[in-house]
């Protein structure tokens, strides 16, 4: 089945009410570890390790829901490579790529992508080494159940990216929301909305004045390492990450740790400065 199409670690259609909890869904080769397809609504990914999709597109894959929120929280997403023909990408030599208006739309490697998806809730996720984006989204206004696909009312709060190769966010518009979200190794224009063209490449300091976005996020000079043979985090942080407002709708981290009234931004409710070791493999924990 790998790269064939209804493939993944996990596939679903109109799932209702679902709960997707402490998996552990590693090395998929050409496919998805988690695939929402069509109609998905009121469902929850927690507790989650989706870790090397080897010549995979995306990690989680978010397909045509419209109308119900789902909620993507504490979970670790780790690794993506990408699913693209790599000689069709064309040479920008000197300032030839200065003034064009949109990327070409050839590479890939997303921590989450979403195609004509409305209202998911992306909350307490570490999303790090994908090879093009930590999120991607379309916009798909002509597959209509109902109605087209906006892309709007998605909602990013006190997620972790890390060392994304194009951009931790691309946003297909500015109809969603982002605050307490902290980047790590992250290239310059990280943060874009792709439409109306000419798609803007952000830093922190534009993506907070020009679209009111993370007012209370951060970049932090944090190093993460996982082995994905043992399951053992190394994170070494150098400066304590700020603390922010727990988002209502999670009262827990990733170790089902209650978060109190201040956290800091990803999957655990608390690292320490300094270098430790993490046990993450979700299955230890029975509550």
């Amino acid at each position: 089945m790998e790269l064939s199409w209804e493939a993944g670690g996990i596939k679903v259609h109109h799932a209702e009410g679902a709960l997707f909890r402490r998996n552990i869904i590693a090395r998929s080769i050409g496919c998805d570890s988690i695939w929402m397809d069509v109609n998905n609504y009121n469902c929850r990914l927690t507790g989650n390790l989706l870790i090397d999709g080897i010549d995979s597109r995306e990690h989680i894959f978010m397909e045509c829901g419209r109308d119900h929120e789902t909620m993507i929280d504490n979970n670790i997403i780790w690794n993506v490579e990408g699913r693209f023909d790599r000689n069709a990408i064309p040479y920008e030599g000197g300032s030839s790529g200065w003034y064009k208006e949109q990327q070409l739309n050839i590479e890939n490697g997303y921590g989450i992508y979403g195609e004509g998806t409305d209202r998911l809730r992306i909350v307490n996720n570490l999303i790090g080494k994908c090879h093009d984006a930590g999120y991607f989204a379309k916009i798909v206004p002509f597959r209509i159940m109902k109605r087209g696909g906006t892309a709007r009312e998605c909602k990013f709060y006190n997620n972790i990216f890390y060392d994304c190769g194009s951009a931790a966010v691309k946003f297909p518009n500015e109809h969603n929301e982002a605050d307490g979200n902290a980047y790590a190794k992250m290239p310059g224009g990280y943060l874009r909305i792709l439409q109306p063209a000419p798609t803007m490449c952000l830093d922190l300091d534009a993506w907070r004045e020009f679209c009111g976005f993370d007012i209370n996020g951060c970049e932090s000079d944090i190093v993460i390492e996982i082995n994905s043979q043992t399951l053992e985090m190394i994170v070494e942080l150098k400066t304590e990450l700020l603390k922010v407002k727990p988002d209502e709708k999670t009262e827990t981290d990733y170790f089902l740790a209650p978060t109190g009234d201040t956290r800091i931004a990803g999957p655990f409710s608390k690292i320490n400065t300094g270098k430790t070791v993490i046990n993450i493999d979700p299955r230890r924990y029975k509550k």
